[in-house]
Protein backbone atom coordinates (compact mmCIF):
# COMPACT_ATOMS: atom_id res chain seq x y z
CA UNK A 1 0.00 0.00 0.00
CA UNK A 2 2.93 2.06 0.24
CA UNK A 3 3.46 4.44 -2.65
CA UNK A 4 7.35 5.70 -3.73
CA UNK A 5 7.35 8.01 -6.09
CA UNK A 6 11.18 8.02 -8.28
CA UNK A 7 12.04 10.35 -10.85
CA UNK A 8 14.52 9.85 -13.36
CA UNK A 9 16.29 11.26 -16.43
CA UNK A 10 15.11 10.10 -19.62
CA UNK A 11 18.33 8.08 -20.29
CA UNK A 12 18.30 6.69 -16.88
CA UNK A 13 14.34 5.93 -17.34
CA UNK A 14 15.51 4.47 -20.81
CA UNK A 15 17.89 2.07 -19.25
CA UNK A 16 15.39 1.29 -16.21
CA UNK A 17 12.58 0.15 -18.41
CA UNK A 18 14.88 -1.60 -20.54
CA UNK A 19 15.73 -3.52 -17.03
CA UNK A 20 12.00 -3.57 -16.29
CA UNK A 21 11.00 -5.07 -19.28
CA UNK A 22 13.28 -7.87 -19.14
CA UNK A 23 12.01 -8.85 -15.42
CA UNK A 24 8.57 -8.77 -16.92
CA UNK A 25 9.54 -11.16 -20.00
CA UNK A 26 11.47 -13.87 -17.35
CA UNK A 27 8.34 -13.48 -14.93
CA UNK A 28 5.71 -14.04 -17.43
CA UNK A 29 7.70 -16.67 -18.90
CA UNK A 30 8.21 -18.12 -15.76
CA UNK A 31 4.16 -18.45 -14.67
CA UNK A 32 3.96 -20.24 -18.31
CA UNK A 33 6.01 -22.49 -17.63
CA UNK A 34 5.02 -23.27 -14.39
CA UNK A 35 1.56 -23.53 -16.06
CA UNK A 36 2.86 -26.45 -18.24
CA UNK A 37 4.18 -28.37 -15.75
CA UNK A 38 1.31 -27.59 -13.31
CA UNK A 39 3.13 -26.04 -10.64
CA UNK A 40 0.81 -22.90 -11.14
CA UNK A 41 -2.80 -22.39 -11.36
CA UNK A 42 -4.18 -20.35 -14.37
CA UNK A 43 -6.19 -18.94 -11.91
CA UNK A 44 -3.57 -17.73 -9.82
CA UNK A 45 -1.69 -16.25 -13.13
CA UNK A 46 -4.09 -15.27 -15.73
CA UNK A 47 -6.74 -12.05 -15.72
CA UNK A 48 -8.58 -11.92 -19.04
CA UNK A 49 -10.53 -8.96 -19.79
CA UNK A 50 -12.72 -8.42 -17.01
CA UNK A 51 -9.96 -8.59 -14.37
CA UNK A 52 -7.53 -5.94 -16.62
CA UNK A 53 -10.38 -3.40 -16.43
CA UNK A 54 -10.55 -3.08 -12.64
CA UNK A 55 -6.67 -3.19 -12.58
CA UNK A 56 -6.83 -0.59 -15.02
CA UNK A 57 -8.59 1.27 -13.16
CA UNK A 58 -7.40 1.35 -10.23
CA UNK A 59 -3.96 2.14 -11.90
CA UNK A 60 -5.90 5.05 -13.23
CA UNK A 61 -6.64 6.11 -9.84
CA UNK A 62 -2.99 6.01 -8.58
CA UNK A 63 -1.98 7.88 -11.27
CA UNK A 64 -1.35 8.45 -14.77
CA UNK A 65 2.47 6.48 -14.22
CA UNK A 66 1.11 3.75 -12.81
CA UNK A 67 -1.34 3.53 -15.54
CA UNK A 68 1.35 3.64 -17.96
CA UNK A 69 3.43 0.84 -16.45
CA UNK A 70 0.37 -1.57 -16.28
CA UNK A 71 -0.23 -0.35 -19.93
CA UNK A 72 3.31 -1.65 -20.40
CA UNK A 73 2.71 -4.89 -18.29
CA UNK A 74 -0.46 -5.82 -20.32
CA UNK A 75 1.62 -4.77 -23.86
CA UNK A 76 4.72 -7.03 -22.91
CA UNK A 77 2.54 -9.94 -21.90
CA UNK A 78 0.72 -9.73 -24.77
CA UNK A 79 3.45 -9.58 -27.02
CA UNK A 80 5.06 -12.90 -25.07
CA UNK A 81 1.57 -14.98 -25.11
CA UNK A 82 1.54 -14.33 -29.40
CA UNK A 83 4.83 -15.46 -29.60
CA UNK A 84 4.13 -18.86 -27.83
CA UNK A 85 3.88 -22.17 -30.37
CA UNK A 86 0.15 -21.88 -31.02
CA UNK A 87 -1.60 -21.88 -33.99
CA UNK A 88 -2.72 -18.71 -35.04
CA UNK A 89 -0.96 -17.08 -32.80
CA UNK A 90 2.53 -15.47 -34.57
CA UNK A 91 4.80 -18.09 -32.56
CA UNK A 92 2.68 -21.06 -34.40
CA UNK A 93 3.19 -19.44 -37.54
CA UNK A 94 7.17 -19.43 -37.00
CA UNK A 95 6.76 -23.16 -36.08
CA UNK A 96 5.15 -24.25 -38.85
CA UNK A 97 7.20 -21.59 -41.62
CA UNK A 98 10.61 -23.68 -39.88
CA UNK A 99 8.34 -27.36 -41.07
CA UNK A 100 7.62 -25.88 -44.09
CA UNK A 101 11.56 -24.80 -44.34
CA UNK A 102 12.75 -28.52 -43.37
CA UNK A 103 10.37 -30.31 -45.61
CA UNK A 104 11.10 -28.03 -48.06
CA UNK A 105 7.47 -27.67 -49.20
CA UNK A 106 4.37 -26.13 -48.18
CA UNK A 107 1.98 -28.22 -45.70
CA UNK A 108 -1.23 -29.63 -47.26
CA UNK A 109 -3.96 -26.34 -47.39
CA UNK A 110 -6.53 -28.83 -45.98
CA UNK A 111 -3.52 -29.57 -43.00
CA UNK A 112 -3.15 -25.93 -42.83
CA UNK A 113 -6.69 -25.02 -42.49
CA UNK A 114 -7.61 -27.56 -40.13
CA UNK A 115 -4.71 -26.50 -37.82
CA UNK A 116 -6.23 -23.02 -37.65
CA UNK A 117 -9.47 -24.06 -37.01
CA UNK A 118 -8.84 -26.34 -34.25
CA UNK A 119 -5.98 -23.24 -32.86
CA UNK A 120 -8.91 -20.67 -33.39
CA UNK A 121 -10.91 -22.81 -31.51
CA UNK A 122 -8.86 -23.36 -28.83
CA UNK A 123 -8.03 -19.50 -28.25
CA UNK A 124 -11.74 -18.88 -28.20
CA UNK A 125 -12.18 -21.72 -25.00
CA UNK A 126 -9.39 -20.19 -23.67
CA UNK A 127 -10.67 -16.96 -23.55
CA UNK A 128 -13.80 -18.26 -22.29
CA UNK A 129 -11.73 -19.54 -19.51
CA UNK A 130 -10.24 -16.72 -18.59
CA UNK A 131 -13.03 -14.52 -18.57
CA UNK A 132 -15.03 -17.55 -16.34
CA UNK A 133 -11.72 -17.31 -13.96
CA UNK A 134 -12.11 -12.95 -13.76
CA UNK A 135 -15.90 -13.60 -13.05
CA UNK A 136 -15.41 -16.09 -10.73
CA UNK A 137 -12.55 -13.87 -8.93
CA UNK A 138 -14.89 -11.52 -8.53
CA UNK A 139 -17.72 -13.41 -6.62
CA UNK A 140 -20.18 -13.01 -10.02
CA UNK A 141 -20.15 -16.66 -10.47
CA UNK A 142 -21.54 -17.04 -7.28
CA UNK A 143 -23.88 -14.38 -7.41
CA UNK A 144 -25.13 -15.48 -10.66
CA UNK A 145 -25.64 -19.38 -9.69
CA UNK A 146 -27.41 -18.02 -6.09
CA UNK A 147 -29.56 -16.04 -8.28
CA UNK A 148 -30.62 -19.10 -10.51
CA UNK A 149 -31.05 -20.92 -7.95
CA UNK A 150 -33.69 -18.34 -6.55
CA UNK A 151 -35.41 -18.56 -9.74
CA UNK A 152 -35.84 -21.80 -9.97
CA UNK A 153 -33.59 -22.29 -12.90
Amino acid sequence: EEIVVLKYNPIESLGKSFVSLIEITATTLQAVWRMATGTLSPKEAMTGPVGIFFIIQKATLMGFSYLLYIVGIISASLAIFNLLPFPVLDGGHLVFLGIEKIRGKALPVKVDEAISRIGVSLIIVLALYVCYIDLDRLGWIDKLMTFWNQMGL
